[in-house]
């Protein structure tokens, strides 16, 4: 009777050390598909922001920068740097850096994404930055 008593308790630890790990197993799977699905959804959410750029302010940017109107650059620059994801902006004509704005970021840890400006004057289009 004795050793049926060990035996019994043996069996009940050893499957409550099995439900133990098979469920810390489930949870690890779940909370790393749910990791890879919101990294995902937020890489989304940037390449949204980018979209969201060049249809609200590329338009009024070109024309400002046709005009060489420093002010109205640097707003909306600025407009665009407080942007959800948006953390530096940088503004360059055809040779060089002319505005930036926010603060720059590691290149490892930063998606980039490349706008051209072109202007249309006299139905002939010309790359301003």
């Amino acid at each position: 009777m004795l050793w049926f008593s060990r035996f019994r308790r043996s069996v009940t630890y050893e499957l409550i050390f099995y439900i133990l790990i098979f469920s810390g197993l489930i949870t690890l799977v779940i909370t790393a598909l749910q990791l890879v699905k919101d990294y995902h959804d937020d890489i989304d959410e940037i390449h949204r922001e980018f979209r969201i750029i060049e249809e609200s302010y590329v338009g009024t940017l070109t024309s400002a920068l046709w005009v060489y109107n420093d002010d109205l650059i640097q707003v909306q620059m600025e407009g665009m740097a407080h942007l959800r994801d948006i953390a530096y902006l940088e503004l360059h004509d055809t040779t060089e850096m002319v505005i930036s704005a926010g603060t720059p970021v590691p290149e490892k840890m930063s998606l980039t994404h490349i706008i051209p400006l072109i202007y249309s004057f006299k139905e002939e289009e010309r790359e301003l930055g």
